[in-house]
């Protein structure tokens, strides 16, 4: 495995941020040591200061990756028709996370009634139902176009792939710009990816900031990736295979904390 540090303790840094920094990155250090694969992506959006660890390995995405679908109907609602309705039968239903397979019978929902469980719930259903709509193509070069290098690598019915921190931080970039454009689902983006049920990181770890997320937990992979909207925003992408470790929970709130920090620090 090769560890990457992309960050360099800068002279300009005073000590307490050199210090935060260098524990910052021995807890993803010793993991990696014990041969667990972790990452993680800060980058504030106001200054550009940016700090790394294995920013450019790839990991399986699960359903992290659910976002990218979401974003793109949303920005295109003038091509697609949000109220477009689906079938949703029996057969159609998915097992693990979401709501929408425990409704019984044959359901017609709308792209929007669809996109909504989708990131809330992070709904297998519905997400799998949004793919098959829009075509993993179409998707696959939507993320490709805003620069991220894997997308959905893996089998042709795979909608979930490969991922890495820096294509998490350009599609979460664009979730943040697509937010404050102030266009017809922007308030409705922000609202969902806000209030996801599942939160991986404490609020409490963010210092009780808003955090636009979506995280993905399937097998090994372990991951949460968003923004935090808070004063001056910032990127928080964590990317684990510790999904089978009890100590899971522990490791990604002791990163989000020590980042936060980071950013406090800095700023």
């Amino acid at each position: 495995m090769i560890n990457k540090v992309s960050v360099y303790i800068k002279d300009i840094y005073n000590e307490d941020i050199k210090d935060k920094l260098q524990e910052l990155n021995l807890l993803f250090m010793n993991e990696s040591y014990l041969g667990n694969k972790v990452a993680y992506y800060y980058e504030n959006l106001v200054t550009g200061n940016t700090y790394a660890y294995n920013e450019y390995i790839t990991f399986y995405a699960a359903s992290a990756m659910k976002i990218l679908v979401c974003l793109y109907l949303l920005e295109n609602s003038d091509y697609y028709d949000l109220d477009t309705t689906l079938l949703v039968s029996e057969d159609d239903k998915k097992p693990g996370s979401g709501i929408l397979k425990d409704v019984s019978g044959d359901q017609e929902y709308t792209l929007l009634e669809l996109i909504k469980p989708c990131i809330i719930y992070s709904d297998n259903t519905a997400y799998v139902k949004l793919m098959e709509y829009v075509g993993k193509d179409i998707i696959k070069k939507y993320g490709e176009e805003l620069g991220c290098k894997h997308v959905m690598e893996g089998k042709e019915h795979d909608y979930f792939g490969l991922t890495s921190c820096a294509d998490m931080a350009c599609i979460w970039k664009h979730v943040k710009d697509f937010i404050d454009y102030d266009l017809p689902y922007s308030d409705l983006l922000r609202d969902l990816t806000r209030s996801t049920h599942t939160k991986l990181i404490k609020d409490e770890s963010l210092n009780n900031r808003i955090y636009c997320r979506k995280y993905g937990s399937f097998g090994i992979a372990y991951h949460e990736a968003g923004v935090v909207i808070d004063g001056e925003p910032y990127l928080l992408i964590i990317l684990t295979q510790l999904n089978e470790k009890d100590y899971k929970e522990e490791f990604i709130n002791n990163a989000a904390e020590l980042i936060t920090e980071l950013h406090d620090l800095a700023g």
